[in-house]
C-alpha cells in the first residue's frame, strides 16, 4: 500500500480513509481505477437509498425583522428521532 497515493486519493475525493484504502487495494494502487471504483460504490449506495421513505421531519420558517428576507425550509428524514 502506497501511503502517498492513499493520501492523494483521500484529498482529491474527500471519501473516508477506509474506503480509499479498499479502493486502492482493489485497483492495485491505480488512482484512476480507484476513483472509478469509489464512484461506482457511491452510485450503488444511492440506488439503495432511493427506495427509502423520508416521511418524518419538520417545517421551519424565518422572516427577517425588515420583512425583506424570508425562508421556508422543509427538513425530511427517515426516522422521527433525528
Amino acid at each position: 500500500m502506497d501511503i502517498t497515493k492513499l493520501k492523494q486519493l483521500r484529498e482529491e475525493t474527500g471519501v473516508s480513509f477506509s474506503l480509499c484504502k479498499k479502493a486502492l487495494e482493489d485497483s492495485k494502487n491505480n488512482i484512476e481505477q480507484a476513483k472509478k471504483l469509489l464512484t461506482k460504490w457511491g452510485a450503488e449506495k444511492i440506488v439503495d437509498k432511493m427506495d427509502r421513505s423520508t416521511s418524518q421531519g419538520a417545517l421551519f420558517s424565518y422572516v427577517h425583522h425588515d420583512k425583506k428576507v424570508a425562508v421556508l425550509l422543509e427538513l425530511l428524514c427517515e426516522t422521527d428521532f433525528v
